[in-house]
């Protein structure tokens, strides 16, 4: 009985182990900021700006990001890079975990740093483009009534 219990609290240990360092690496990864990072070169970027999205072949939500790219910023390049095929390229970004999302300018330089699909979706509604007023409507005026 005391044994079980003992097994039973080493488990309940370990777990909570776990837990605390993988929420400590999502904390890491999301204070990374893109000041300080490599510029992207224009092999990736073709002269523009781009979308540089890390992924691995067993990455879930990576598809998710390149459809919120799609339906989003629909003109934007997007480039997929598999950090398992190129870890050195992953490496200059400090990319641990997939997806990390880079969103670099026309010269190069990382404008974002996004780690996870939820830190895309909040990018992209942070930077969501005003909606365009409608031009053939009359504007109202406050004397007619």
């Amino acid at each position: 009985m005391i044994t079980r219990l003992l097994v039973l609290f080493l488990l309940a240990g370990g777990v909570f182990w776990l837990r605390t360092l993988w929420q400590r690496s999502q904390r890491n990864d999301e204070n990374l900021s893109s000041v300080g990072l490599p510029t992207v070169p224009s092999a990736l970027r073709s002269g523009g700006a781009a979308w540089i999205i890390f992924t691995t072949p067993t990455c879930v939500a990576c598809r998710s990001v390149e459809q919120l790219l799609a339906k989003d910023r629909p003109t934007d390049r997007v480039v997929r890079v598999d950090a398992t095929i190129d870890p050195d390229l992953a490496g200059r970004w400090d990319v641990r975990r997939a997806p990390t999302t880079l969103l670099a300018d026309e010269d190069g330089r990382v404008v974002a740093r996004l780690v996870g699909a939820e830190a895309v979706r909040r990018y992209l509604n942070d930077t969501a483009m005003p909606a365009v007023p409608d031009v053939d409507s009359e504007p109202l005026d406050a004397n007619s009534a």
